[in-house]
């Protein structure tokens, strides 16, 4: 919840909103703040990478690797994005979506220790729901018109632009997929 308010205060304080694609401050701290959120994720998905490598615990070899697609499209978005401090609206958008993530975790302890029947239970799937709609669904799409109505995405570079569209899909259909899954938990 720590990271929402922080990505929302970047947003709101920023001129990010403005100018999505490119930064025109001339206050270096928003674009410094941009890049911090940047950097721990990019450290957190490296984590989740490494981790299974040196855990005693192993998880199975097909899980692993798809969990590894994302994590490295992730951090070749963030990589990218902070090298070129281009495209830090949607970059911030992605943060947010993967906060989203809190939920699902409580969802699946829940289940793991067979409380499926509690009303803490229905309550977490209920609000997984919910915020993989608003976080996963109405809010990045939201930001994205908001965005291609402010600016061209083409003032970016073109690693960027690049990196830029295969976002849109890859994270598209994960979004699709999420929000498809969390309904038909609550279901």
């Amino acid at each position: 919840m720590i990271g929402i308010l922080i990505i929302a205060n970047t947003v709101c304080t920023s001129d990010i909103l403005l100018y999505p694609f490119y930064p025109q401050t001339t206050e270096k701290w928003n674009i410094q703040l941009t890049q911090v959120i940047f950097s721990i994720n990019i450290g957190r998905h490296l984590f989740n990478v490494l981790e299974p490598l040196f855990s005693k615990q192993r998880k199975k070899k097909a899980s692993y690797l798809v969990e590894n697609v994302h994590h490295g499209v992730t951090l070749l978005c963030y990589a990218v994005f902070l090298g070129y401090t281009d495209n830090s609206l949607l970059g911030l958008v992605g943060v947010l979506m993967e906060s989203t993530g809190i939920f699902e975790e409580l969802v699946r302890l829940c289940n793991t220790s067979n409380m499926q029947q509690t009303l803490l239970y229905k309550r977490l799937l209920l609000l997984s729901a919910f915020f993989n709609i608003c976080f996963r669904g109405i809010v990045p799409v939201a930001f994205l018109i908001n965005a291609m109505f402010n600016r061209s995405p083409f003032t970016m570079s073109y690693p960027t632009l690049m990196i830029f569209f295969l976002s849109i899909i890859f994270f598209s259909v994960i979004n699709v997929w999420q929000i498809l899954a969390s309904l038909q938990r609550v279901g």
